[in-house]
This record gives structure tokens, C-alpha cells and sequence, in this order.
């Protein structure tokens, strides 16, 4: 076993390109930011998954990590029932979508492997 120096640490960092920050939906043909949190709160979310079922989960994930779900005149006009139902809402029940884009926010914590979404698209 090769022993890690900070020289092959920050080799590896410059070799690992850091994934973007956004998501592009085709559902609603547009680019989403996605924020870092916390990654407590990433873990709180994730233990939630079984209690919630993975697509509540993932609206939870999403509503927390992308400021745009957060917005108030969202809320005013889509009137979600809780605050994270308003991811559900915007996608219209498109459950790729909401997948794909929880996905991708696990993907940035290391929580799943990192996916080219480009290449399974072809």
C-alpha cells in the first residue's frame, strides 16, 4: 500500500474535475443551481428515505440543495402543501426529473458514483 503525501493528494485533486453545480431539466428546459449544505443535513435527509419512501426524500434533498424551489413567489402561486411538495409540483409529478436532479446532488457529496447523465442519454 502507497503511502498518501500532500503531493499526491493534491495531484489527485487537479486530475478529479469538480462536478458542476448545475443541472440542466429538459422538462423545464432550463439550467437549476444547486447550493452545497450542510452534509448533517444530507445525512438527515438520507436517513429520512426510509421512513419517507425515495421520492419525498429526494424532493427534501432538492428543495434544500436549489435555491429556486425555495423562492417565495413560487410558493405564493403554486401553493404546495408542505415547502418541499413544491419540487413536485414545478416537475408536475415527472419522476425522472426529480430523480435525475437528486441524483446528481448525491453525486457532489460522494454519496453515489458520478454518472455522465450526456452519455446514458444516447
Amino acid at each position: 500500500m502507497e503511502k498518501l503525501t500532500v503531493e499526491k493528494i493534491l495531484e489527485r485533486k487537479k486530475v478529479i474535475k469538480p462536478l458542476e453545480m448545475v443541472y440542466h431539466s429538459d422538462f423545464l428546459n432550463g439550467d437549476i443551481e444547486i447550493k452545497k449544505i450542510n452534509p448533517d443535513k444530507i445525512a438527515v435527509l438520507l436517513s429520512e428515505a426510509q421512513e419517507l419512501g425515495q421520492i419525498k426524500s429526494y424532493q427534501k434533498l432538492i428543495y434544500e440543495s436549489c435555491p429556486l424551489f425555495q423562492k417565495k413567489e413560487l410558493h405564493q402561486e403554486l401553493k404546495p402543501t408542505e415547502p418541499y411538495d413544491i419540487v413536485d409540483l414545478v416537475f408536475e409529478s415527472n419522476l425522472k426529473e426529480i430523480l435525475e436532479l437528486g441524483n446528481k446532488i448525491l453525486m457532489i457529496y460522494g454519496f453515489i458514483e458520478r454518472v455522465d447523465f450526456n452519455t446514458l442519454k444516447k
